[in-house]
């Protein structure tokens, strides 16, 4: 599966790169694990990313 995606950095450092048909289920993902993880590129997903925390961030606010 996801395995032929990655690639060892070093000790604790992966590179996961491949295509995606919409950016919502890897943005779950990503958005679940932010403080671990580092969006290289595109600029169009850390511009996708970036969008849906600020919006959970403002409902948050809200309550």
């Amino acid at each position: 599966m996801a395995e032929k995606d990655l690639v060892r950095i070093s000790d604790n450092h992966w590179e996961f790169s491949t295509a995606v048909c919409s950016y919502e289920g890897i943005g779950r993902f990503v958005a679940g694990l932010f403080e671990e993880v580092e969006i290289v590129e595109p600029v169009e997903f850390k511009t996708f990313v970036s969008g849906k925390m600020e919006k959970g961030l403002r409902r948050l606010r809200e309550d």
